[in-house]
């Protein structure tokens, strides 16, 4: 984690720099076509500014394991206008990210974090389980109720009895800014519990689901609330009863009604789909489906996202669910975090610190946790929840984000509230993003139940097993079990965080994954049959494969070739042995005389000097062992080279050891093994295991080496022989960069002359 961040820290530095040189370049032309250019440059440089510092806030945030997402916000805060994006820069005299009149960033910017918000809602919808939320959907309906009226008065009630302090005025009850502060603290985030849900696998969860489905409907309830207020403010008028009767029909009506259709004709629209055979058009054309939906409800007077999310979940029961979130994974990694950094941006820094302003806003703060809290769990708790899920539920209600942000920015941009009013709507916004995730995911990762009855939900699916003799054959056979359900019309999904697939096919659902010695199954009831079924054959296809590969000849000259001398070349860039290897763990005079015997030798090295746990040397050398049953890592020229990946260790692991009368290793030329390298990688971090390998061959493949090793006395002769540069010198030396240079001469003159036919 620390290399990533420095890397990319040099990369920001890297901008920096290019960041100041560029005006020079890129504003050379004058008038209205210099002042577009330049407008565009800019943009172009926040957005890559922005891509960078949220990736690093966001893997600053996860190694200290908090939710990444506070990481995105919080970096954005820091590179906002508000503080460092308004200091004067050469070439930019406002800043990269100067204040603008109206609004914190600029229109560009919003438009990107519009777009972003969509991407977010639109994934979460395809991620949804529909059958667990229509279970649910009760559950989700008074949680989201609760939540948005007892949320609502407290707000309220709180700027009318405490923002008197920061603007210096009496309000009351039905004023204008009061009522937006009210509004604004009944939306609650669906991004940032669904990324929490999603981080801990609980996004179909009885309590995930309530979740989400009460977070849309504090969304809509909010927007529809918001549509109220700003009628009354624009007729300045009262309650009409019947006028606000007629919004709110209208807006429940359009956001049920097209759910409904959504589902409904999600089936025939995928069957249309699918007849083009083209993943990549599925996705492209599924994606502007959401866009065409998160605009239309913007038309009609609802948020973006709301559109966003209900075509999600109208696609969420077909196949293409698989296809879309496959393709458009990258692009949530993106895009999403940008949305994070900017709602970040316009948090006013400067203006919380003021006593009279921050004093409100932790007021308004802490009636505003309380009301959604309490708003969400005592629901939730008389619908069957426990106390445990019920709290859950109600910390999965108190973070707020994008519409409540949205909201706030419509009452700033409208006059309706001020600054500081806008100030500590923003600063309730971060905190509780800020401070509510953690306090999610850690009663998330308590084992406790949600539900107090269970009977009669049928929550749990088939769960199948099958033992596997080893991680190498899991590994080789699930490329098998992939390609026998793609050929049954199955597309599949990896979800990289769980190291599991899921597999969808129409109505059919199915996931898998394996474990250290099994395949994991999760199936529907009636489904069992046709796994097992596949997985069978799965087995015989897997069996033929390895049953042709026993006729392989060339094995031996295979090996034969790992010690063939390299080119010079080879020799000149291997990096010393040395740095693989801890100084305790070498051995010039080995004891052991068979091959179990010599591994047992070496692992007890590498245990005392600390480089494995003792308690899991029978482990490893069970492992090692293994691996030299299926083929001898005895070489030629007295080598071997015993190796095994393992779960044992987290980094390369190597341990030298020279036998010089010699131990029997089955080696390809018949004779005694006397040089022993053993070699520990992890069965998951990526290391130049194999990388390692290749350079142990080349320092052996040279007859002075392994004479130097044979000779040696001591153990710290043996390390420091490692160490000893072999590279040639003089007058050769200079032969073989001349020949580097010619070299890469030609093969840049032949990538030029290729590149001209080719135009």
């Amino acid at each position: 984690m620390g290399s990533k961040i420095v890397r990319s820290i040099g990369s920001v530095c890297g901008a920096g720099l290019f960041v100041c040189l560029a005006p020079a370049f890129c504003c050379a032309s004058g008038g209205a076509d210099g002042a577009f250019i330049e407008q565009t440059t800019m943009f172009i440089f926040q957005v890559g500014i922005i891509l960078v510092a949220a990736r690093l806030g966001g893997a600053f945030f996860h190694a200290l394991n908090v939710p990444a997402v506070m990481g995105e916000f919080f970096s954005g805060v820091i590179i906002g206008p508000y503080l460092l994006g308004s200091i004067p820069l050469p070439g930019f005299a406002q800043g990269l990210f100067p204040v603008q009149p109206a609004f914190p960033v600029t229109l560009e910017l919003y438009g990107v974090a519009t777009l972003a918000s969509i991407i977010l809602l639109f994934m979460v919808g395809l991620e949804t389980n529909l059958d667990v939320l229509f279970r649910f959907s009760l559950a989700g309906a008074l949680v989201g109720c609760g939540g948005v009226v007892v949320s609502f008065v407290f707000c309220a009630l709180s700027a009318v009895f405490f923002l008197g302090t920061a603007t210096g005025q009496a309000h009351r009850f039905t004023d204008p800014a009061v009522l937006f502060l009210g509004i604004i603290g009944t939306a609650t985030s669906v991004g940032i519990s669904a990324r929490i849900l999603a981080d801990k696998r609980k996004m179909d969860s009885p309590e995930g689901t309530t979740i989400l489905s009460a977070a849309i409907i504090d969304d809509v309830l909010g927007i529809v609330a918001l549509a109220i207020i700003m009628g009354m403010i624009r007729r300045k008028a009262g309650f009409d009863l019947p006028a606000l009767a007629a919004v709110f029909l209208k807006t429940v009506g359009l956001w049920l009604g097209a759910s409904a259709l959504g589902i409904a004709f999600a089936r025939p629209f995928s069957r249309v789909l699918k007849r083009s055979g083209n993943t990549e058009s599925i996705t492209i054309i599924g994606f502007a489906l959401a866009l065409l939906a998160a605009g239309l409800f913007e038309k009609f007077g609802l948020a973006m996202i709301i559109g966003a999310y209900v075509a999600g979940i109208s696609l969420s029961k077909t196949d293409l669910a698989i296809v879309l979130r496959k393709h458009l994974r990258v692009f949530q990694q993106l895009m999403v975090p940008v949305f994070f950094c900017v709602m970040g941006m316009m948090v006013n820094i400067r203006e919380l610190f003021s006593p009279q302003l921050l004093s409100f806003g932790l007021i308004y703060l802490l009636f505003s946790v309380l009301g959604k809290f309490f708003g969400g769990m005592l629901p939730a708790y008389c619908l069957n929840f426990t106390l445990h899920g019920a709290s859950i539920i109600g910390l999965g209600m108190v973070p707020r984000g994008e519409v409540a942000l949205i909201i706030a920015g419509i009452g700033l941009a409208s006059g309706i509230i001020s600054q500081n009013v806008f100030s500590s709507a923003v600063f309730m916004v971060f905190m509780t993003t800020l401070f509510s995730p953690p306090l999610m995911a850690a009663a998330l990762s308590r084992n406790k139940p949600a539900l107090r009855q269970t009977d009669g939900l049928n929550l749990q699916r088939r769960r199948i097993r099958y033992r596997i003799p080893n991680r190498e054959t899991a590994e080789l056979l699930q490329q098998k079990v992939l390609q026998a359900f793609e050929q049954d019309g199955f597309y599949a999904l990896l979800i990289h965080e769980e190291k599991r697939y899921e597999l969808r096919r129409d109505n059919t659902f199915i996931s898998f994954g394996y474990a250290p010695d099994e395949f994991i199954f999760d199936c529907a009831e009636e489904d069992a049959t046709f796994v097992h079924t596949l997985f069978y054959e799965a087995l015989a296809q897997f069996e033929s494969v390895i049953k042709n590969l026993e006729k392989v000849t060339e094995r031996m000259e295979i090996g034969r070739k790992i010690f063939e001398n390299p080119p010079p070349a080879a020799h000149r860039r291997r990096k010393s042995l040395a740095k693989y290897v801890h100084p305790e763990a070498v051995r010039v005079a080995l004891q052991g005389n068979s091959k179990e015997e010599i591994v047992q030798e070496l692992v007890t090295l590498l245990a005392q000097a600390g480089q494995l746990p003792p308690a899991e040397q029978d482990t490893v050398v069970r492992e090692v062992m293994e691996r030299e049953r299926h083929m001898s890592t005895g070489m030629q020229e007295g080598i071997a080279l015993p190796h095994a990946r393992t779960r044992v260790v987290d980094s390369l692991r190597v341990a030298i050891g020279i036998k010089k009368d010699g131990a029997g290793f089955e080696s390809l030329d018949g004779k005694p093994a006397q040089i022993f390298v053993l070699t520990l990688a992890p069965e998951e971090a990526a290391e130049p295991y194999l990388e390692f390998i290749a350079q142990v061959s080349a320092f052996f493949s040279r007859p002075e080496n392994r004479g130097r090793l044979l000779s040696a006395q001591t153990d710290q002769e043996v390390y420091a022989l490692l160490a000893t540069d072999t590279k040639p010198r003089g007058w050769q030396q200079h032969l073989f960069e001349f020949a580097d240079i010619r070299r890469d001469f030609l093969r840049k003159k032949q990538g030029k002359k290729r590149a001209h036919d080719e135009r």
